[in-house]
């Protein structure tokens, strides 16, 4: 019974010995693969976009995991990812980076660990010429954003009275604003430069 108690010890501690010394961080996988997964957004100028004559995306984003991948030596793949599905994709493992408009947040850090901010911007909200004046014209209206983002909790703080609608990415969310599904649409103001 001592023996068969000392070799489940035994293969306990190897096996958690193995698992430890083989768990393999992110930049050691890259390495190892030779290839950089990144996700990226595809519908949203000037960050992640598709290029309507190569169909490749493209963006600032891009742009700069591209250059993360050429000073490691490894090829780039880019997946396309939204604002509900980047933190999940990574966490999950199938994607090694995030460079898709994502803010920083001490809620987030908690989950993921992040680089230092490579790009500012403040929230602003669009709006039909003329149809708002003031912040205080949008309260008890439906605005519109993208699920997941930081302008979904920053709306709902900033306006208590108005109602919140998702959409799974921002061209989505403007289409309601054109088709006056919704009075505003909320987001990085230089998303919304690249909206229009």
């Amino acid at each position: 019974m001592k023996k068969l108690l000392v070799f489940v010890t035994a293969l306990l501690c190897v096996t958690f010995i193995s698992k430890v010394s083989f768990a393999e961080d992110t930049l050691d996988k890259v390495k190892r693969t030779g290839v950089l997964v990144a996700g990226v957004k595809d519908s949203t100028e000037p960050f992640g976009f598709i290029d309507e004559k190569t169909r490749e995306i493209v963006g600032y984003d891009v742009d700069f995991v591209s250059y993360i991948a050429k000073k490691l030596g490894v090829k780039l793949e880019l997946k396309p990812v939204t604002s509900a599905t980047r933190m999940p994709q990574l966490k999950e493992g199938n994607i090694d980076i995030i460079a898709a408009t994502m803010t920083k947040t001490a809620e987030r850090a908690k989950e993921i660990d992040f680089s230092y901010t490579y790009f500012f911007t403040g929230q602003k909200f669009l709006v039909k010429k003329g149809t708002v004046k003031s912040l205080k014209d949008l309260e008890g209206k439906k605005i519109g954003t993208a699920k997941g983002s930081t302008s979904e909790k920053n709306a709902t703080a900033a306006l208590p009275t108005a109602t919140i609608l998702s959409f799974d990415d921002y061209p989505q969310a403007f289409l309601a604003l054109q088709q006056g599904k919704v009075a505003a649409v909320t987001t990085d103001e230089a998303i919304l430069a690249g909206i229009l």
